[in-house]
């Protein structure tokens, strides 16, 4: 991939220096790109302020990534980004007032407060007791709680309802 080719996908705005993406931009307004070495992972789509970083800078380093300066998430500008760690992601994050207790975007709530929830955290807990102990077994314990043995495997193996 060359700089070039983020260039001619991106525009310029004047006032504040950010090239702006008009390739495909996703609802929370980071541009992606579909080709490349990329398309076997995330459904085929590399974040455009990743592939900018990458054309101008080379390789991203290992556990870390690509912030934006501007706070303009379909900015592809090199001299915008920078490489960061979670926390200082996290940290930018809360600085700017965009973390979801500061946004009101609260995640979605878990376990028994999602609506779709069909067992309690007690449930849970004694779906787990008996299993570590032998005593039961997944489609036996599926009949009784009124889910599918899938949903029993999930709890045993701790995929979901990890919290408890």
């Amino acid at each position: 991939m060359d700089a070039a080719y983020i260039e001619r996908m991106s525009i310029p705005e004047p006032n504040s220096g950010c090239w702006l993406w008009l390739g495909e931009v996703r609802k929370d307004g980071y541009g992606v790109a579909r080709f490349g070495p990329w398309r076997v992972k995330n459904h085929g789509r590399v974040f455009a302020h990743r592939l900018s970083w990458r054309a101008h800078n080379g390789d991203i380093p290992a556990g870390l990534h690509i912030l934006h300066k501007c706070d303009v998430p379909s900015c592809v500008n090199p001299q915008h980004l920078y490489p960061g760690t979670d926390r200082d992601n996290h940290n930018d994050k809360v600085a700017r007032g965009r973390a979801c207790w500061q946004t009101g975007n609260m995640p979605r709530p878990f376990g028994e407060g999602h609506h779709k929830a069909k067992l309690t955290a007690d449930q849970v807990r004694e779906i787990r007791r008996r299993w570590d102990a032998g005593e039961d077994t997944q489609c036996g314990m599926a009949r009784e709680f009124g889910v599918y043995q899938n949903a029993i495997r999930e709890i045993v193996m701790r995929n979901v309802w990890r919290s408890v």
